[in-house]
């Protein structure tokens, strides 16, 4: 096997879209092999805009804000904040919404194969 690397300016490179507000793109994964937890690497930006969020979270994740701020808010009314440096892990089954007042980027590491949301 071979370690993969990114610079820090794949964080500029952020082109799919969800919806408005949030873009994504998996940059490292799991490769397609039988029987293997998945995993992927993934850089996330949202702008200043509505909460949004996919729902259930299927997969657990983790996350670390690289710039801006990033608010997170879970279904039994929990909403945090985080800004450059502080992390965050979803546990799967959660049902979590993000939002920024100004716009954030975070580096993502989830449980799922690349590109299935």
């Amino acid at each position: 096997m071979v370690v993969e690397y990114h610079s820090a300016t794949e964080r500029f490179k952020i082109p799919e879209a969800v919806g408005d507000y949030v873009f994504f793109r998996d940059i490292f994964g799991t490769k397609a092999e039988a029987n293997l937890d998945r995993l992927a690497g993934i850089w996330f930006r949202i702008e200043k805009g509505p909460e949004v969020g996919p729902g259930v979270h299927s997969y657990d994740e983790s996350g670390v804000v690289w710039e801006g701020t990033v608010t997170l808010s879970d279904e039994t009314g929990h909403k945090r904040t985080l800004g450059p440096g502080d992390s965050f892990f979803i546990h799967r089954g959660s049902t979590v919404k993000f939002s920024s007042s100004d716009y954030g980027v975070c580096f993502k590491c989830a449980a799922r194969p690349m590109g299935k949301l």
